[in-house]
């Protein structure tokens, strides 16, 4: 199809949820894909459900879905522009800010949070997975913590030590520390987030943790000792 092609109808009648309309579906789906603007402005100006539908892929989720998927940041803004609403989650509960991280679409994200996305724990652990910290400083300036544990018992510093590349992973371990992320956290396996970066032959973010948990374990033990030192015996009452 070429450009230009749906200028005949500017009115909003069709509908990409009406039968006969999978072409046009995959065809729009192109379109966000290669952030082409001209030609998503046009499908917007025609179908009344292009901010809305969410049929377009596996995933079911919105046209913002498909722009954070793809990282095309103008398409992104124009569809916010136009309406398109943050906060509709695809099938599997991710919104489009979590895809854009997901997909390792890092600048998008931010674009996401910039125009209304809130932070959230699994935003937080997409970006320390994907190692992004100006998504995960987001989000640890939104208040969420920097000792956050999954369900799984994996902490949200575990993955940042094991995920992304090498300097990615560094970067985000040493985030979380100076945010007071807890470097001597266990799981049920007895793994720590120094287990995990050994793991991954992230050789940096080891040699960091290795020292901070050094240290987080020196002030442990004097901190035992002190408390020891000021226990007072309380005399035995009399009969």
């Amino acid at each position: 199809m070429g450009k230009n092609t749906f200028n005949q109808n500017s009115s909003r009648t069709k509908r990409f949820a009406d039968a006969g309309q999978e072409e046009y579906r995959r065809h729009f789906a192109l379109c966000i894909d290669a952030g082409d603007v001209d030609q998503v402005k046009e499908y917007c100006e025609t179908y009344a459900d292009a901010l809305t539908f969410k049929g377009f892929d596996d995933d079911e989720g919105t046209a913002l879905h498909l722009a954070a998927k793809a990282g095309q940041i103008k398409v992104i803004d124009y569809l916010i522009d136009c309406g398109a609403d943050v906060r509709v989650p695809d099938k599997y509960g991710d919104l489009p800010v979590h895809t854009a991280s997901n997909m390792q679409h890092e600048k998008a994200a931010v674009r996401l949070l910039e125009v209304g996305s809130a932070p959230d724990d699994l935003l937080l652990e997409y970006a320390a997975c994907h190692g992004q910290p100006q998504v995960a400083r987001r989000c640890l300036d939104a208040g969420l913590s920097p000792s956050l544990v999954r369900k799984n018992g994996l902490s949200v510093l575990m993955t940042a030590a094991y995920g992304g590349s090498s300097k990615g992973s560094t970067n985000i371990v040493k985030l979380l520390i100076e945010r007071g992320a807890d470097v001597l956290y266990k799981n049920a396996g007895g793994e720590t987030a120094l287990t995990h970066a050994l793991g991954s032959r992230h050789l940096d973010a080891a040699i960091l943790l290795e020292e901070e948990m050094r240290k987080a374990q020196e002030k442990l033990d004097a901190s035992t000792v002190l408390r020891k030192n000021m226990t007072v015996n309380t005399p035995l009452k009399l009969k």
